[in-house]
């Protein structure tokens, strides 16, 4: 029989090969261990690579697929507890640490160029997230070539076969983050870059945000990543539901709709967090901000609340018009809460449809899409609200009880 010492370095090297050589980095199971070395000091010996932090362990208890780093690891000390309680079962894989790693790997000519797989290689995690420039995805959305999609802070990029093989990649997903300057970035697991030719992972590689460690994430994209499908809606989502939310309260009260149209299940293209932060898109998502929640007021809803909506002259009234009127009948303390707010979209929108303008680019067109969202859902809700404390309004279920605007962190 080997010796103690023997065994360890034939685990150790068994599990740095099957690292390396598999394609996605696998760990090696247990069971493999087991029949190879069934030897009763066996778990003794893999406490110790653990304790010589040489190897690593995931289990079923720590994550769903341990066959792979998709997360990470517990902490040594509970590696090993897991270990000394469970004993040699089938239920985990060993991998090299990535002290090891750092210290035993060598580049060969196939990753020299592709530096996601050579991180994955280093013992990063597949569901490590990395931070983008938001130029990254510039190229994309303009090109017919790719199949650009964007919507409700995650997208996908597919390629064409227009493309030659050096330009063609698939990205399932990707979210929204922000950098330390509170600055958007864009969020891509790993797992999504390695499948990257040269080429592309080169030019994604040197868009990387400086300092990864002071980015973060929207937490739902997280969620997403994990498996979970409960999170916030964001803020668009939140608006469109309280259109719903507006309209069951206004029809079963006054039998007539506030709102000619609803989107719950179909949200208009475009109403989304900016795919570009430029004035021409900006302006493109204030004039739908606008149209959904302004233009698409019904009017008849005024004849059946008695709102005059004719000017003594003849002419009709608009609807925010009609709308100020009605609430200095129904709470006038509340037009600042909800008539204020929509008839600043207006305001914001009017100038850009009548001018020619220069367009530019900023970030902070993010920021302005962030604070005008949040005050029309605002006003949205406040309305909702109101109309709930109305008589007939009791005992009438709305769709949505809760709407909360998902901003980024």
């Amino acid at each position: 029989m080997k010796n103690r010492e023997i065994i360890k370095n034939d685990i150790l090297q068994w599990a740095f090969d099957n690292f390396c050589k598999t394609s996605r980095c696998n760990g090696l199971n247990s069971e493999s261990i087991r029949c190879n070395y069934p030897n009763e000091d066996l778990q003794e010996l893999i406490i110790e690579l653990l304790e010589e932090d040489k190897v690593s362990l995931i289990a079923v208890e720590h994550d769903i697929n341990p066959s792979i780093i998709r997360v990470g690891f517990v902490s040594k000390e509970q590696q090993i507890e897991y270990v000394k309680k469970n004993g040699i079962n089938d239920d985990f894989c060993i991998y090299p640490s990535k002290t090891y790693l750092i210290k035993h790997y060598v580049e060969s000519d196939s990753v020299s160029r592709l530096p996601f797989n050579k991180m994955l290689k280093l013992g990063t995690p597949h569901n490590k997230i990395l931070y983008f420039e938001w130029g990254v995805l510039f190229k994309y959305y303009s090109d017919p070539r790719y199949n650009f999609d964007f919507s409700d802070y995650t997208g996908h990029i597919f390629s064409s076969e227009k493309l030659n093989e050096e330009r063609r990649f698939a990205i399932k997903t990707f979210g929204v983050g922000k950098n330390k300057n509170g600055e958007h970035v864009v969020a891509v697991p790993l797992s999504e870059l390695v499948y990257m030719p040269s080429a592309c992972q080169i030019e994604w590689y040197s868009m990387l945000e400086p300092e990864q460690e002071n980015c973060s994430v929207l937490n739902n994209y997280e969620d997403v990543l994990n498996g979970c499908w409960n999170f916030k809606d964001t803020i668009f989502r939140s608006i469109l539901k309280e259109l719903s939310n507006i309209n069951k309260l206004t029809t079963s009260i006054w039998e007539c709709s506030f709102y000619r149209k609803e989107y719950i299940e179909d949200k208009p293209i475009g109403f989304d967090l900016l795919y570009l932060p430029t004035k021409k898109v900006y302006y493109e998502y204030v004039s739908l901000l606008e149209k959904i929640v302004i233009h698409n007021i019904s009017v008849k809803f005024f004849d059946y609340v008695k709102v005059e909506r004719k000017n003594k002259n003849g002419t009709f009234k608009g609807t925010l018009n009609c709308l100020k009127e009605w609430l200095l009948i129904v709470n006038k303390d509340l037009i600042e809460d909800i008539h204020t707010p929509l008839d600043q979209l207006r305001k914001i929108r009017d100038p850009q449809a009548h001018e020619i303008y220069m367009d530019e680019y900023s970030l902070e067109f993010f920021t302005k899409q962030d604070m005008l969202s949040k005050d029309v859902h605002n006003a949205l809700y406040t309305l909702r609200k109101l109309i709930q404390t109305h008589p007939k309004a009791e005992g009438v279920e709305i769709p949505y009880n809760r709407t909360e605007g998902y901003l980024m962190v």
